[in-house]
């Protein structure tokens, strides 16, 4: 069990009639309650930049992003420092499709880490995006690429990219079809003492379920979800 903390706060000042400065920081701390084989550590991150309204319902924002994990002292490899650019959609993307897209150029030193894992240097990106397909219709997609701290051996962090899609129609009786389909892939950077070579994980993930409501606000569900993960280290596999 473990116990996860996270404080944001955030400002957006307009200097114009569509552009405004754009300010935000957060606080994050995750603590164990028993004995695991991960560590507790804290985050820290600021960003400045600009918003620009491009329509009433779609924004724009280019910021810069500072972030950091101070040295954890179970895990002193997870100490990290990170400067992004980072450029940010937000509203009405396209008629009928809204959602959340944001793509940067992060570089992150990790200086604790083991041969060729204490630097990142290139494209992050998070995507969370809706496509109406119907009154009660909906097609959604989910992506990022990002640099999560590491427990194994001497990684700082690895690399995790991830896609998902999800798909709700409407069926009979108010009932409804929910189902959904991912991938992910995590690549570390330092030589894994059982293979000879970096660790490679690769997840592919499904899921089929029903929901219908029962009165306003109160569904009932049942689902059913499958994971699988390979991993070229057996422990893992």
């Amino acid at each position: 069990h473990f116990r996860r903390n996270d404080v944001n706060a955030g400002a957006s000042i307009a200097v114009g009639p569509r552009l405004s400065v754009e300010l935000a920081g957060a606080l994050g701390a995750v603590r164990f309650q028993e004995p695991a084989s991960f560590f507790p550590y804290d985050t820290r991150s600021a960003s400045a930049g600009f918003g620009f309204e491009l329509t009433p319902s779609l924004k724009a924002v280019v910021s810069y992003v500072y972030d950091a994990v101070p040295r954890p002292d179970e895990r002193p490899e997870a100490e990290l420092t990170a400067n992004s650019a980072r450029l940010s959609l937000g509203g009405e993307i396209l008629p009928l499709l809204t959602g959340d897209l944001s793509v940067g150029y992060r570089r992150q030193n990790s200086p604790n880490a083991g041969p060729s894992g204490t630097r990142y240097s290139g494209f992050v990106m998070s995507a969370a995006l809706a496509r109406q397909l119907g009154r009660e219709a909906s097609l959604g997609l989910y992506a990022s690429r990002t640099t999560p701290v590491s427990a194994f051996e001497e990684n700082g962090f690895y690399v995790s990219n991830s896609v998902q899609g999800t798909l709700q129609l409407p069926l009979f009786a108010q009932v409804q079809f929910q189902g959904g389909v991912g991938y992910q892939w995590n690549d570390y950077r330092t030589v894994a003492t059982a293979i000879g070579s970096p660790r490679e994980d690769r997840i592919l993930g499904w899921y089929l379920g029903l929901r219908r409501p029962v009165r306003e606000n109160l569904f009932l569900s049942g689902a059913y979800r499958s994971e699988d993960r390979r991993s070229n280290v057996d422990t893992f596999d």
